[in-house]
């Protein structure tokens, strides 16, 4: 196996697990890697534990931002413009991998000609005790093809699966290609905080060559601090609103789930009509979603975030 490959860990207030993810990383049996720790102002003595490692032979880069970006899409991006090579590795820094899992997912691409490939993962606490397997987060599809190894295309990727829910569910299963990287959509992804890896796949899986390895080679965390735990209105809110903006990519770049924008326009703006009612009459009243997605798109982002921004700091200031 000749592939070389990018290794980009991401961390932020991860210190607790920061160890087991790295020698998981260190100790892979394909040894053909950089690695690049980026901390993203951590606040928990991230930074303390990962700067002993600037010398290690196998870090290229272990670069600390002065402040916090506010979007983990912005780390990866910063990551990937870093890297040396065109195989990439986002490894998430709460997840740990099977020290196979680079040999295995190596031989796999290469073998089958593939732009991309992520394997099965289980679910483990913050004690790495099993929780349950990934498996179920695809039970809703029929055939459930998760269970056993595939290859396919990109589009038909998109169409049958991607477009209904993201089942590339973990960053840290995934290797990819950056050739097949999209510049103009990072734009869209780094004003992200949830929703932007099942966008990422989006972007980069059409006319890409794709591949599942059912062998589960790697270890998704599930703990108090992971993002998709913390149920309150700012976090439903932005849910909402970024699923919003990835069904219109969909609908824009593919022509699909035109049903699921109406949906989710109408779950959107029940959500806004709570915390502002004149903002809402306004342009709700006035059938502004049926506008050219580009100005709707511009309007969202730039309109409503600011709307948004106020709301949650004196919601914040008054709780």
């Amino acid at each position: 196996m000749s592939s070389f490959i990018t290794i980009v860990i991401p961390n932020y207030n991860h210190s607790l697990f920061l160890d087991k993810r790295i020698e998981s990383i260190l100790n892979q049996t394909h040894q053909n890697f950089e690695l690049i720790l980026l901390d993203d102002y951590s606040t928990d003595g991230s930074w303390e534990y990962l700067i002993p490692y600037k010398n290690h032979p196998k870090v290229s880069y272990c670069l600390q931002n002065s402040n916090n970006s506010g979007s983990p899409f912005k780390q990866w991006k910063k990551g990937i413009e870093l890297a040396k090579y065109d195989w990439i590795w986002i490894a998430e820094s709460d997840d740990f991998s099977d020290l196979h899992f680079l040999e295995n997912i190596i031989e796999f691409i290469e073998s089958n000609g593939l732009d991309m490939a992520y394997s099965q993962s289980y679910d483990v606490d913050e004690n790495c005790v099993y929780l349950e397997d990934r498996i179920k987060w695809t039970s809703d599809f029929t055939p459930n093809i998760w269970g056993d190894n595939w290859v396919q295309k990109g589009n038909n990727f998109i169409v049958n699966y991607l477009q209904f829910k993201n089942v590339i569910p973990n960053a840290s299963a995934c290797v990819f290609n950056k050739k097949l990287i999209k510049q103009k959509d990072w734009d869209i992804l780094t004003s992200m905080k949830i929703c932007g890896d099942w966008l990422f796949w989006l972007s980069i899986s059409e006319n890409a060559n794709i591949g599942f390895l059912s062998s589960h080679l790697n270890f998704f965390r599930y703990h108090s601090a992971v993002t998709r735990n913390h149920d309150n209105e700012v976090k439903r809110m932005t849910r909402v609103y970024e699923e919003f903006i990835v069904l219109h990519y969909i609908k824009r770049n593919f022509n699909l789930t035109s049903y699921k924008v109406k949906e989710a326009h109408e779950k959107w703006f029940s959500f806004f009509k709570i915390f502002d009612p004149y903002v809402h009459k306004v342009f709700y009243d006035a059938n502004m979603f049926k506008s050219k997605f580009s100005f709707l798109l511009s309007f969202y982002f730039f309109k409503i975030k600011s709307y948004l921004k106020r709301y949650f700091k004196i919601k914040l200031e008054f709780n």
